[in-house]
């Protein structure tokens, strides 16, 4: 934050009847470029957050048909029909989806 602009901001209300005119709207200028820079900037948040996401619920999906899979072979060894071949196949299906 720029001096100027922290100055506004701690200006008591007593000295904005002070301003001339000139200074009042130099003023009013850099706020409302601080509000533009500070919405461009959430708008950069919001967007980095939307991608965050759906990046953690892809990953999450993953994780999910990994859980999937490896509940399959986990529960043919139980069984007796463990092989590499149905291992490969298990996670071949689940992470196809």
């Amino acid at each position: 934050m720029t001096e100027r602009l922290q100055e506004i901001l701690n200006r008591k209300p007593s000295k904005w009847g002070n301003l001339t005119v000139k200074e009042f709207e130099r003023d009013i200028k850099l706020l409302q470029e601080r509000v533009e820079e500070l919405e461009e900037f959430n708008r950069i948040l919001s967007s980095d957050k939307s991608m965050f996401i759906e990046e953690l619920v892809r990953e999450q999906h993953q994780n999910k048909r990994y859980r999937e899979a490896l509940r399959k072979i986990i529960k043919e060894g139980e069984n007796g029909e463990y092989s590499h071949y149905t291992a490969q196949r298990a996670l071949e299906e689940k992470t196809d989806e």
